[in-house]
């Protein structure tokens, strides 16, 4: 973790570093923490698993125990690679214009999770060049946030993202008939906010997921949209925040990867063009090429591997 994160005055230390996430936590989300800390103690009480938990806490709770275990071993590195790239998120969305918004989201365990996926899909794409913006809470049915594409009409894509508990927690197996209820679960949750006639996109969000995890997704994914209907579904998206192992000299590096995987709706036959560039290996990248155009428009090209990261 050390050769990829420094602290603010250049230490590679993993305590120094460790210290530092948890203090900028307690200085963005302090108040958070406090509201949530009792709950957080009645779940962890009650033997909830890390889904029935709220993340935020799980991931503090993991800092201060390699504080204490340090420098003998480093508990669970991959949630502090997590911790690091959730603070990155709420830093940038606390300085900008919908942080009202976003604020009260972040209070309940299953909405901080869905906040965090929605904060990652719209930075996901803000990398590649695109116009996004987040879609505040309404009365009637919305989207989470909106992608305008590049060149014809720049038109606005709907993207409604779905979290489902078991995706959100320590990752373990995922049947064929699990998958086949995220899915139609997904699908019956968001037809109301993506509505029937303007373009949308479903997003399956999880944190974790192994290529074969990955897989029944894909599965499940495929055989639900060759069922559909709706004919303004562009498709789903697979998307996943991963932390990679990398052997480095003498140790382990842990990276923050962002896995991305588009499954086109082949009953949509609108003008908007989402395709999926899948040259590089999606498991390897930070996050796989996409291209999102109107018929008869240029591509464009994602961000490169690691780029924000070296």
């Amino acid at each position: 973790m050390s050769s990829l994160i420094q602290t603010s005055k250049g230490s590679s230390d993993p305590k120094a570093i460790i210290q530092e996430m948890i203090t900028k936590a307690r200085q963005l989300l302090g108040s958070l923490i406090e509201k949530t800390a009792a709950s957080d103690s009645r779940a962890k009480a009650h033997g909830k698993k890390w889904s029935g938990r709220h993340r935020l806490l799980v991931l503090l709770e993991a800092a201060e125990r390699s504080i204490d275990s340090l420098p003998k071993a480093i508990e669970q590195p991959w949630l502090l690679v997590e911790l690091w790239h959730v603070l990155r998120l709420i830093e940038e969305a606390k300085a900008g214009p919908m942080w009202s918004i976003i604020e009260p989201c972040l209070n309940d365990a299953t909405s901080f999770s869905h906040s965090i996926a929605v904060l990652m899909m719209a930075d996901h794409f803000d990398w590649g060049g695109f116009r996004v913006r987040l879609v505040p809470n309404r009365e009637e049915a919305s989207p989470d946030l909106e992608v305008q594409t590049k060149g014809g009409n720049r038109s606005w894509v709907r993207i409604e993202c779905y979290m489902p508990e078991v995706l959100a927690g320590e990752p373990g197996p995922i049947t064929k008939e699990e998958a086949s209820r995220i899915l139609n679960k997904a699908m019956r949750k968001t037809r109301r906010q993506l509505g029937s006639e303007r373009a949308g996109i479903v997003a399956i969000c999880a944190y974790n997921q192994v290529p074969k995890h990955i897989d029944a997704l894909r599965s499940a994914s495929r055989e639900r949209l060759s069922r559909t209907l709706r004919r303004n579904l562009l498709g789903l998206i697979i998307f996943s925040q991963n932390v990679m192992i990398s052997p480095l000299v003498g140790q382990f590096g842990f990276f923050p990867r962002l896995f991305f995987e588009f499954i086109p709706n082949h009953s949509y036959k609108g003008p908007i063009k989402f395709s999926l560039d899948d040259s590089d290996n999606e498991h390897e990248s930070a996050v796989t090429r996409v291209r999102i155009t109107e018929l008869g428009s240029r591509t464009l090209l994602m961000r490169q591997v690691l780029k924000k990261y070296n």
